[in-house]
C-alpha cells in the first residue's frame, strides 16, 4: 500500500509539472511558477503518510 502511495504521489507530481510547463510555455508564467511550486506538495506528503503508518 505504502508504494501504490508513493507511486500515485509521483505520477501526480509529473502530472502537475507537465501542466505546469504547458501554462509557462504558454505565456502565464505566474500561474506556471505557481502550479509548480503546488507540485512539490505531494512527495512530501506522500512520504510523510507513509511513515507515519
Amino acid at each position: 500500500m505504502r508504494i501504490l502511495m508513493f507511486l500515485i504521489a509521483l505520477g501526480l507530481t509529473g502530472y502537475t509539472l507537465v501542466q505546469a510547463w504547458r501554462s509557462w510555455r504558454g505565456g502565464n508564467a505566474a500561474a506556471g511558477l505557481g502550479i509548480a511550486l503546488l507540485s512539490g506538495c505531494f512527495l512530501p506528503l506522500a512520504i510523510y503518510l507513509m511513515l507515519r503508518d
